[in-house]
């Protein structure tokens, strides 16, 4: 028996195939293009998204001698609050996906919190805002139910199923800022507010359930696609932070950190947000979380690295030497923290004091997290 998992990040798709032990037997990575056309505006091309990722399960099935009959069941994990809006009946895109790191309508943040509505500027709420009152004729189509709206797990569910299945997890919808995990629905007051129907929204269904099939023309075979969560929320079940004051840091093109806090959200005032890790069993569990928004897309965007070469273990030394070179000292402010948890976490200011020493595995993007959430909020033990 054989599962294929696709992990569909901002910067890349990989997919990986393994066994019953679970061996991973295949693997293949495709890197994304994001675009820039303004300051603060990010966007990819959500058709992009698609292709690769049928790339690269190919190339992962070629790569494992197998065929996609073989596959039993996938899993998808992926960037989330990115936002997609496509046409209902031709599945096209009416504008790129916006993705997460986009501050377009960062300025809509403060009015929506005033008005009781708890989002923040990584959300999709305001984004999908943006795109029904800039795309032609958006609000129009939207209201008489032309349109759908899904973060990228719901648009390769989506694609894979052949337009059969408009669903997200708990994870992905808390991710949104239109989810009200108190109520355990869409946040009626938020939808109005943004002026967004409700008939564009997926169904939330729980983080491991069979969704739906995909269809032979998207994936050559009919399999279950029986998993999906939010990247980060995916990272911390993986890393098995089953229990409450569990913690994960991941580093990739962010670097996040989350706290398990349990059956119950908690509020921070120190810029982390509560989302749902993961909802399995009827049972929904929460973090508290803080971004570091760029961290290994930094790296990469020096034009030396791709976002593979990031776990090469030679990377922190080269990125010293990097640093260390006079033309390379453009005033780069960073926090290190020691062991992950910054309690005695040093600023460095690089026009002041040149370049860091780097830690062994790259805390310096770490501890930027772990600060917005320690240690106020929950009483961790070191």
């Amino acid at each position: 028996m054989h599962v294929l998992a696709i992990d569909e990040g901002t910067t890349g798709v990989r997919a990986i195939i393994f066994d019953e032990s679970s061996v991973a037997v295949g693997s293949a990575y495709q890197e994304l293009t994001p675009l820039y056309p303004q300051p603060g505006w990010v966007e990819l091309d959500a058709e992009a998204i698609w292709d690769a990722t049928r790339a690269v399960c190919a190339r992962a099935l070629a790569a494992a001698k197998l065929n996609a009959s073989d596959v039993k069941a996938i899993g998808i994990c992926n960037q989330r609050a990115t936002a997609v809006v496509w046409e209902r009946a031709s599945s096209r895109p009416i504008y790129p996906a916006i993705v997460w790191q986009d501050v377009r309508a960062a300025y809509r943040v403060p009015e929506l919190l005033a008005q009781g509505i708890f989002t923040n500027a990584l959300a999709s709420a305001a984004k999908v805002e943006w795109v029904l009152r800039t795309a032609t004729d958006g609000l129009r189509r939207a209201v008489n139910g032309e349109l759908c709206f899904g973060t990228i797990d719901t648009w390769l569910v989506w694609k894979l199923t052949g337009g059969a299945e408009h669903v997200t997890d708990y994870s992905n919808a808390s991710c949104t800022g239109l989810y009200d995990a108190m109520q355990d629905a869409w946040d009626t007051n938020a939808l109005t507010v943004l002026g967004i129907p409700a008939s564009m929204l997926a169904g939330v269904r729980s983080s491991s359930e069979v969704y739906g099939e995909t269809t032979r023309a998207a994936f050559g075979a009919a399999v279950p696609v029986a998993g999906m969560a939010g990247d980060q929320q995916a990272a911390m079940f993986g890393e098995t932070g089953f229990e409450k004051g569990a913690v994960k840091v991941t580093f990739g093109t962010s670097a996040i950190a989350d706290v398990n806090t349990g059956e119950w959200p908690v509020m921070s005032m120190r810029g982390a947000y509560p989302l749902i890790l993961w909802g399995i069993g009827g049972q929904r569990v929460y973090c508290l979380e803080g971004t570091a928004i760029s961290a290994g897309a930094a790296v990469t965007g020096t034009g030396f690295y791709t976002f593979d070469s990031l776990f090469d273990p030679g990377l922190v030394s080269d990125v010293q030497r990097w640093l260390d070179q006079p033309e390379a000292n453009f005033g780069w402010v960073v926090v290190v923290g020691d062991e992950y948890f910054p309690r005695s976490a040093k600023r460095f200011d690089s026009r002041e004091n040149g370049s860091p020493e780097f830690q062994p595995s790259l805390t310096v993007s770490y501890s930027t997290a772990v600060a917005s959430i320690l240690p106020a909020e929950l009483p961790l033990t070191q």
